[in-house]
């Protein structure tokens, strides 16, 4: 009866109960992180710990989206080569694949060493420019931080690899894997008194992590079998791939502006203490969004193979739970964190001084529900191979960067929240909401009857 309340009501089957638990796992340990944070940081301290993390998000320039789009193409061709077990059933178009593989690999060692000079530039730089407190040792947590998420950056390409030739369990696996290790490590280390540390020690931990756990038999036979394959050259990045990764970069980017720029721009006009207690807040929010994401981001591969497939009543069909549950998921996950900063807070002062006040988290939480939704549209369509929504991610990125910079500069963390608010409600939501009715139907139009989706 449990089981078929999960598997039905909420979708909940063998691959999604990984990824929940990865992602419950982040979330828990996002806030045993913050108790330890606020027990053995200042409040300095922590926000120099967020702005960190912060920062370390310049990578999305140098990955521009291509872990999603290796996930839909590996997914779409490998559609054609094998049944439904996933058993290859024609090895003469296997040579694609090798091609994919073989790319990607070089592309992504060339990006990691790039990443690693941009992460030093940029971070060197804006601590020198910002830093208020000379007592604050932050370059060589800075450097390690560098290298392991460089480290992690390359994982990250093979795991997207893995499941997008269908064996997304695996790889959901590995990522709560990964969870444990990042929680355990970074629990033990701000515990122990590593501070700025704590970050770039446990990344490197979970790096060591997921190359142990990726390095099973089944595993490097899966990549070998594919790597070895020769033949006709068909591949062409330029033609398959770069006109759809500009638009999905744009996107990303735009993302970028959106979320990233919160914690620098009030750690360089308003200090480090309210980069804190954003850096704080927003780590709770984005686990939570991460969490009810789950059912989403483990349909990917399954989507791009059921349009590969033509089969638009079953992919349409798949959506539709999916959006509703992942839509209850974050919408309870949201009302557990506001109602505990409200009405348990008080009851622990020095815990609620680290968040942002009830009010202004009451309105932030609400931009994470329409969010939520507004990624649950746009991953479905970018299964098509097509990014409808660089428009939006371009018009929203800017105003938002423009609000996020002006109000937090002349009137700190309520302008920000305040701005962003009225940002995401009268233009995000109405624009992402006509792009997803548009193309939903324009993008099946022509091989099944137009349906409304949701």
């Amino acid at each position: 009866m449990l089981k078929k309340i999960l598997v039905d009501r909420l979708g909940i089957d063998s691959i999604i109960f990984y990824t929940i638990m990865a992602r419950a796992l982040q979330a828990i340990g996002g806030l045993f992180a913050i108790v330890l944070i606020i027990k053995y940081l200042t409040k300095e301290e922590q926000g120099y710990y967020y702005t960190f993390l912060s920062l370390l998000s310049i990578q999305l320039f140098f990955e521009l989206g291509l872990s999603s789009i290796i996930v839909q193409y590996v997914a779409h061709e490998y559609a054609h080569i094998s049944d439904d077990n996933l058993n290859v059933i024609d090895n003469k178009k296997l040579s694609k694949l090798s091609e994919l593989l073989h790319f990607f690999t070089k592309w992504y060692l060339m990006l990691a060493a790039l990443l690693f000079v941009g992460l030093m530039v940029i971070g060197l730089f804006f601590f020198n420019k910002f830093n208020s407190n000379i007592n604050i040792n932050w370059m060589l947590p800075w450097i390690i931080l560098s290298l392991s998420t460089v480290l992690l950056f390359i994982v990250t390409f093979f795991l997207a690899f893995i499941e997008g030739m269908g064996y997304i369990e695996l790889a959901a696996k590995i990522r709560f894997v990964q969870q444990i290790v990042n929680v355990i490590t970074t629990c033990l280390l701000i515990f122990g008194g590593a501070k700025l540390y704590t970050s770039g020690i446990s990344g490197m931990c979970v790096a060591v992590a997921s190359i142990v756990a990726m390095n099973t038999k089944s595993v490097r036979k899966l990549l070998y079998d594919v790597w070895i394959v020769s033949g006709e050259k068909t591949f062409n990045y330029k033609k398959e791939i770069f006109p759809y990764q500009w638009r999905i970069a744009i996107s990303w980017i735009g993302g970028y502006l959106i979320f990233q720029m919160f914690n620098p721009v009030l750690f360089a006009f308003d200090g480090a203490k309210a980069a804190g207690q954003m850096g704080a807040t927003l780590a709770i929010l984005n686990g939570i969004i991460a969490l009810s994401l789950s059912w989403v981001s483990t349909k990917i591969s399954v989507w791009s193979r059921l349009i590969a497939l033509k089969q638009y009543f079953e992919l349409n069909t798949s959506f539709k739970a999916t959006l509703i549950q992942s839509s209850f998921i974050n919408f309870l996950g949201l009302v557990i964190f506001c109602s505990a900063i409200y009405f348990v807070g008080p009851y622990f002062p020095k815990i609620q001084s680290r968040f942002m006040s009830p009010l202004l988290l009451l309105l932030f939480s609400s931009t994470f529900l329409i969010n939520n939704i507004i990624n649950c549209w746009a991953t479905y369509l970018r299964c098509f191979k097509k990014e409808p929504f660089l428009i939006q991610a371009v018009v929203v990125g800017i105003l938002s960067a423009s609000t996020t910079y002006f109000l937090g500069k002349y009137h700190g963390i309520s302008g920000i929240v305040c701005g962003y608010t009225i940002l995401t409600a009268l233009i995000s939501l109405p624009m992402s909401y006509f792009i997803f009715r548009y193309y939903s139907i324009q993008f099946t139009t022509n091989n099944v009857k137009k349906e409304i989706i949701i």
